[in-house]
Formats: structure tokens, C-alpha cells, sequence
């Protein structure tokens, strides 16, 4: 009998040591398939990070391009104002699109561009241009501009002209320059 209980208890020895083997398999093969599935899902958040990072990359180059776009159209701006506020059409030749022109027709300026033609100022009205100022700038794309411009008049009394003549001047970028394309009243 002693032979029996030392066989029957060595035959379970070999089972429970043959059961914990199947477990630490199982064990070894869930925790694989958890590495497996964890490894994957670091994969795909790296692919997100690295669009992430080329998408930030894209924001700071338009960023970049837009702050100095924005100081040399406001510098642009004001030169043509000013050139504007003198009657002075040779000082904004450089700052013209090759397609526009602004010629003097008496004592007023015009500006044309192709079949447009827009009255700049109001000197026969006896209104003279005394201030402005850039209300907006608006990239419609890296290459051109919009730019909302609110100006102040006086009469010929010195005293303000309550009608609000806000310009819109477009710009275009070219050759590293931005020129002036259109210029609208709002």
C-alpha cells in the first residue's frame, strides 16, 4: 500500500508540476499578446505624434511667413499713405504692382488696374488725408493679402469729416516684395 500512496503521490506531484507549467505557458503567452497589443498601440500613437509634429511644423513656417509679411505690408501701407497724403505718385511706383497705375488728373489721384479705376483721393472736395490706421491684415494665402485700412480726413476748416472711407488694399507678393494689386473703398 505504501507502494500505491508513493506512486499515487508522485503521479500527483507530476500533475500539479505538469499544471503549473500549462499555467506559466498561458501566463507567458497572455502577457506576449498584452506586449504585442501594447507595443502596436505605441506604434500608432508614434505615427500620430510624428503628423502631429509635421502639422505644428506647417503652423510655425505660416506663422513665420506671416509675421514678416505683416511688417512689410503695414510698412508698405504706410509709405503708400503717406506717398499719398504728398500727391507723390513717384515715391509708390516701388511699391505697384506691375499691372497698376495711379496717374494725377486735376490735382486728384486715380489708380487703375486693367478696366478698374478708383478715385484715391478727395482733393477738389477739399478733404485732405491726415491719418490711418491698419484695422486688419488677412492672408488669403502666403503670397497675397488683404488689408483693411481706417482713415481720417479733414476739411478745409481743419475739422473732421465724420463720413467713414475705410480702404481695402490688396497685396501680392513678389519677388520677395509685397505689391500693391487693388485699392478699394470698404
Amino acid at each position: 500500500m505504501s507502494r500505491n500512496l508513493m506512486l499515487i503521490l508522485g503521479l500527483c506531484l507530476l500533475l500539479i508540476g505538469c499544471a503549473e507549467t500549462s499555467s506559466q505557458d498561458i501566463e507567458g503567452s497572455s502577457t506576449k499578446n498584452e506586449a504585442d497589443e501594447t507595443i502596436a498601440a505605441l506604434e500608432t500613437e508614434l505615427e500620430k505624434m510624428k503628423e502631429e509634429i509635421e502639422r505644428l511644423k506647417l503652423v510655425e513656417e505660416i506663422y513665420m511667413a506671416e509675421k514678416v509679411a505683416y511688417a512689410d505690408i503695414s510698412l508698405n501701407v504706410n509709405i503708400l499713405l503717406i506717398a499719398l497724403k504728398e500727391m507723390n505718385t513717384v515715391k509708390m511706383i516701388d511699391y505697384l504692382h506691375p499691372e497698376v497705375t495711379i496717374e494725377e488728373i486735376d490735382h486728384e489721384l486715380y489708380f487703375y488696374n486693367g478696366d478698374y479705376e478708383f478715385k484715391m483721393t478727395y482733393n477738389n472736395d477739399e478733404q485732405q488725408l491726415e491719418r490711418w490706421f491698419v484695422e486688419s491684415i488677412t492672408l488669403t494665402d502666403l503670397d497675397e493679402a488683404e488689408v483693411l485700412v481706417r482713415t481720417h480726413y479733414l476739411d478745409e476748416n481743419q475739422e473732421s469729416v465724420k463720413e467713414d472711407r475705410p480702404f481695402v488694399l490688396n497685396f501680392a507678393k513678389e519677388d520677395e516684395h509685397w505689391l500693391l494689386t487693388n485699392f478699394l473703398v470698404n
